[in-house]
């Protein structure tokens, strides 16, 4: 499994067409109950009314996402294939909370990837 899109290199103004992104680290995390809001008693729909997704603080099984992006599956299969950049848990942004996602019993992965075209980022990206 993998998408397929274009990816600007950060910082650099250099866009790469149909670059190849594939999900390399999932981490499963289960919250066993609801974190608080700090400071404030808020309910679960004030605080999504604020911006703060459900993944943020409702119980459940959650998957933090790191995704390898490569120039394109070719370079993908070689051994000495280089990662053009990263967008998840291990970006250079450290962005950590960009891709996370409910999961519930089955295929992680076709889950995780699911999800990801349900995503501002990933709306225009095409399975590779």
């Amino acid at each position: 499994m993998a998408l397929s899109k274009d990816y600007e290199i950060p910082g650099t103004g250099v866009t790469v067409p149909n670059a190849y992104f594939i999900v390399d680290d999932i981490r499963v995390e289960k919250r066993m109950t609801d974190f608080p809001y700090p400071g404030m008693d808020l309910t679960d729909e004030q605080r999504v009314e604020k911006g703060e997704p459900l993944v943020n603080f409702k119980a459940g099984r959650i998957a933090w996402i790191s995704i390898a992006v490569y120039a394109n599956s070719t370079v993908r299969g070689d051994l000495d294939g280089r990662i053009i950049g990263r967008l998840g848990m291990n970006d250079a942004t450290n962005d950590s909370k960009r891709f996370r996602c409910f999961i519930e019993d089955g295929d992680v992965t076709a889950q995780v990837y699911a999800y990801l075209k349900t995503t501002d980022y990933f709306s225009d990206a095409v399975d590779a």
